[in-house]
């Protein structure tokens, strides 16, 4: 450096830093960091690149080294001057000076020590520990060790000179590094002679047994000669010292044979296979039992410790350590020890004062015995590790709320609720009475509000047992129409209270994520769902989510999905309403959230309508992630609006995004209440065009769920509200959907009357995206009434307005031309036009579109009595269909699937796709699709010769169509007319598929 540049300071104790001129540098990145440090170590040196390369990326070296390591010196040199990094040939060297450099200054410091002063004046520079925030293997494995030994042997010079007068605070950091260096003999022995001149001599004893026994469990050998000799010396100490006692305190016996387990619990029921694997270890015994609040973790370790007294015959001893208890703090691991040395029968005066020293003589007291040791109501992993023996021959057996998985357990069992079952029978015995004659439908509603929750289910026993006025349904009434936690109290026995205890443990940041997630509207939520209602980044929120997890307080049933205990989430929702503001806000972010979400997932089944979205940051952003939504959060979704009322904004947003969302869903039952309440929301803001929409929409979940009376009665309503005020395209469109369920009821005069007239209103408009759909709707009908050529004009035309203002829909078109000329007997010109639409199609990227013409190409296929190429066509269709999470696609696939079965004379393969097919079109709430099921479900029959069976299934399908007014179906084999006739007795042994096409396609 020059003489007037900044003084550079380096610092490599804790985050490695850079100052020039006092004023820190900003060292971005891993990397960067890395090679300051190993620049620093080596201030004063030339280190060449390739060595420089081997210290800061080790095995995992870039491509271009050189350029790469170029790149970063010229970072550096930019942040701390070109003459502080020197080039040196093919080497670098920082010319720092050591002064400047903390790790350097350390070194030196203790290099130059002479007395126990100066070595203390250089060990202050160690105030973290080195090369924290870089990633190099030399750092930690070559340079950090020798830091370390370095240290470690100025420590121990320093004691020795120090000699018989050692301070506390020498002590202490002894204490310390024996801690974070257990099998280190020579630490022991300043620790020791540090305690004995300080006449603490017991200690000294009771530490002995800690590094005799780390050392035989660890490395299998003994205490080296140094350390024997002090234990020589200090035993003939603690001799003296014991002559001198006996005159004052009477000889007691030298160990206690204690047994103080608590009674087990008479009325255990179920746990088998948790009594199976705690019961079933031969070797060394380290029980951890956890679980949440109430789930019977205490009974299950006293059967437990009861089932094996007899193979611990020197002692059974049972310490509640109050981890989670109401009147009392947590016992600390100094007053556990205490109690069970006390109990071995240890004079008060013998117990040394130190937790380790307690530990030590414990481990040696049990050392040659067989001790069973129940630790009950555990807080931490730190309150039990100090009390477990150090030989094979005790067993241990721990509960707690926590997960105690660092104490490397033998044996781990999570107790959870009990099964309907068991829990109906256990609550039915503690009752007693009036509950076994009760009806089963009642105790099980009882034991499904208690949760199956051993606490819960004995609270509300005890309650009906004591309020001898109550039966079960009483008891039932009260659970179901009151506050729930506050009617699982009995005396001092409280499912609230277990809960509380568990929620005041948390520490702040956990109980404000115990709280918000009370408010989250879905019965399971992932970490992706979690985290705008916590207000939180997905690594942070998924830390939180695992963190409740260990405590018992979530459930995952499967992996990455998590869930409240029911009684927990009324907990948690009760805490979440003592913070007011806290609970709008996170409210308004988990609504807000899944606007969004839902407005980004709606193009892919409505591409073109795309909807505004909440202004947040993109949260969809691929394709795959909106169809993961449809299949994992639509459900939660579904239940955003009733957490909206006071947002009437979010409620018609939903009412519109989710409806796109379902339309290949069916839950009609789910999107007419998502309507309707929409329907209420926008008549109170007297938004006449917006409540036409509504109910437009209203009308068409009706007219495609089959409910076409209710379909006509909204759309009628739609008509006139339209016409009152003026808004013709909303008049257009209920004009539309009254034509369209007309044309599904086989009202075909009806229906062209209805939409002739809307297409006269679109054209007087100017409306061409109008237009295109009701040309596409007219041909439809016309094709459904025989009328090729007039359905073939229709299509044309509709095939022109596309190509100006909705290519996208192109293929459909020429789908749907194809099939006129299957109808025209013309199999041949269909097939090229249904390949010039699968082409458009994939082209375009418009996947439902590609389903679309698949499904017409399966037709021609089966037409030509091309087989092969008609099996290809439905499997692709299929699979196109989960891609896409279609279920009504998938209903059309099977269902395609069940009549090209039956065409190659494979009856059984045709009767499982057609079971299939009724499954999903039941589901889907499609009664329509379910009597097309049917209907193929009795010509299957018919093949195999079932024709009971058969003529069933086709008077089930005639019923349904009965029942909602319809004639005829997508399928031109399944109608009124073809199932009359099946049923009337025609040849039905044998169904053939029809010699033209049989399904005019609409979805």
């Amino acid at each position: 450096m020059t003489g007037g540049s900044p003084e550079v300071q380096v610092r490599l104790f804790g985050p490695v830093q850079v100052t020039v001129g006092g004023t820190p540098v900003a060292l971005n990145g891993t990397r960067l960091r890395t090679l300051v440090a190993v620049l620093a170590v080596s201030a004063g040196e030339s280190v060449s690149i390739e060595t420089l390369a081997d210290r800061v990326w080790g095995e995992n070296l870039p491509e271009q080294i050189r350029q790469s390591l170029h790149a970063m010196v010229f970072r550096l040199r930019k942040a701390i001057g070109a003459d502080v990094l020197e080039t040196v040939g093919t080497s670098y060297r920082l010319t720092v000076p050591a002064a400047g450099i903390d790790v350097l200054r350390f070194e030196n410091g203790l290099r130059d020590a002479e007395d126990a002063n100066a070595i203390t004046a250089a060990l202050s520079a160690w105030t973290e520990r080195p090369f924290v925030g870089t990633d190099s293997d030399w750092l930690t494995g070559t340079v950090l060790p020798g830091l370390e030994e370095l240290r470690l042997g100025a420590i121990e010079r320093s004691a020795d000179l120090l000699g018989p007068r050692p301070s506390t605070e020498l002590i202490a950091e002894l204490r310390r590094l024996t801690a974070d260096h257990p099998l280190r003999e020579s630490l022991w022995i300043r620790l020791l002679r540090a305690l004995v001149h300080t006449g603490r001599s017991a200690e000294a004893l009771g530490l002995y047994d800690v590094i005799r026994s780390r050392l035989a469990d660890e490395l299998g050998i003994g205490p080296g000669p140094e350390l024997q000799s002090l234990h020589t010396d200090l035993l003939a100490t603690d001799t003296v010292l014991h002559v001198t006692s006996d005159a004052q305190e009477p000889e007691r016996n030298e160990v206690q044979i204690p047994r103080s387990l608590p009674a087990a619990v008479p009325d255990f029921l179920g746990r088998e296979r948790e009594l199976e694997i705690l019961s079933a270890a031969d070797g060394p015994l380290l029980a951890a039992i956890d679980g949440m609040a109430g789930a019977g973790k205490t009974a299950l370790a006293l059967r437990v410790a009861h089932r094996l007294a007899d193979r611990y015959p020197d002692g059974q001893v049972f310490i509640d350590l109050h981890g989670y208890s109401e009147d009392a703090h947590p016992v600390t691991a100094e007053d556990a020890l205490g109690r069970l040395l006390l109990a071995f029968g240890v004079p008060q005066r013998r117990i040394p004062q130190e937790l380790e020293d307690r530990s030590g003589l414990l481990r040696s007291l049990l050392a040659q015995r067989r001790v069973l040791i129940v630790l009950d109501n555990a807080a931490t992993e730190a309150q039990v590790r100090p009390l477990l023996p150090g030989m094979p021959g005790n067993g241990v057996i721990v509960t707690s709320r926590l997960r105690l998985t660092g104490l490397d357990p033998t044996a781990t069992v999570s107790v959870g609720t009990l099964p309907p079952a068991t829990a109906v029978e256990l609550f039915t015995r503690i009752a007693g009475g009036s509950a076994s004659d009760s009806p089963p439908a009642v105790l099980e509603a009882i034991a499904e509000q208690c949760g199956h929750l051993p606490l819960a289910l004995r609270i509300s026993a005890a309650r009906l047992r004591t309020h001898r006025s109550w039966r079960p349904e009483d008891l039932l009434d009260r659970l179901q129409h009151h506050e729930r936690l506050a009617e699982l109290t009995s005396g001092p026995r409280s499912v609230a209270a277990a809960l509380d205890l568990s929620y005041r443990e948390l520490d702040d940041d956990l109980r404000r994520t115990y709280r918000l997630l009370g408010l989250h509207p879905g019965a399971e939520f992932r970490t992706w769902s979690a985290a705008p209602l916590l207000d939180l980044d997905l690594a942070t929120t998924t830390s939180v989510l695992e963190r409740l997890l260990d405590v018992h307080l979530l459930e995952e049933p499967v992996p990455g999905w998590y869930r409240f205990h029911d009684l927990v989430k009324q907990h948690a929702v009760r805490a979440a309403a003592e913070s007011p503001d806290e609970r709008r806000t996170a409210t308004t972010r988990i609504i807000e959230h899944y606007c969004q979400s839902a407005a980004e997932a709606s193009p892919l089944h409505a591409p073109d309508h795309n909807l505004a979205t909440h202004g947040l940051p993109t949260i969809l952003r691929t394709a795959e992630s909106a169809r993961d939504w449809l299949d994992n959060e639509l459900p939660t979704a579904l239940l955003i609006p009733s957490l909206a009322v006071d947002r009437p904004d979010c409620i018609l947003h939903l009412s519109t995004s989710l409806y796109w969302c379902l339309r290949d869903l069916g839950q009609y039952d789910v999107k007419a209440e998502l309507q309707q309440r929409a329907l209420t929301v926008v008549r109170a803001t007297g938004d006449v065009a917006a409540e036409v929409d509504i109910l437009n929409r209203l009308g068409e979940v009706y007219r495609l769920g089959g409910a076409y009376r209710d379909a006509h009665d909204v759309f009628g309503r739609a008509r006139a509200t339209a016409r009152t005020a003026g808004y013709r395209l909303g008049e257009l469109r209920a004009i539309e959907g009254i034509g369209n369920a007309h044309g599904l009821q086989d009202h075909r005069e009806a229906a062209l009357a209805e939409l002739g007239c809307a297409l006269g209103i679109a054209e007087e408009i100017g409306d061409e995206y109008a237009q295109l759909d009701l040309l596409n709707s007219i041909g439809w009908m016309h094709a459904r009434c025989g009328d090729n050529s007039l359905s073939l004009e229709y299509r044309e035309q509709a095939l022109a307005i596309a190509r100006r203002v909705r290519p996208r829909s192109i293929g459909k078109i020429l789908a749907a031309i194809g099939h006129i000329q299957l109808q025209c007997g013309d199999p041949d010109r269909a097939l090229d036009y249904y390949e010039r639409g699968l082409a458009h199609a994939q082209s375009t990227g418009n996947r439902h579109n590609e389903l679309r013409v698949l499904d017409g190409l399966a037709h021609v296929h089966l037409e030509l009595r091309q087989l092969e190429q008609a099996t290809r066509c439905r499997e692709r269709t299929m699979v196109l269909a989960r891609e896409l999470g279609s279920r009504n696609w998938e209903f059309e696939a099977n269902q395609g699937f069940g009549r090209l079965r039956l065409a190659l004379e494979e009856p059984v393969e045709a009767l499982a796709a057609h079971q299939r097919a009724l499954e999903l079109a039941t589901a889907l709430q499609q009664p329509v699709d379910q009597a097309r099921a049917h209907d193929g479900l009795g010509d299957a029959l018919a093949a195999l010769g079932r024709l009971e069976e058969a003529r069933r299934r086709w008077q089930h399908a005639l019923s349904i169509l009965q029942a909602v007014g319809a004639q005829t179906t997508e399928e031109l084999d399944t109608s009124i007319p073809r199932l009359l006739s099946k049923l009337a007795g025609a040849d039905v042994s044998k169904p053939q598929p029809s010699p033209g096409p049989t399904r005019v396609p609409t979805k």
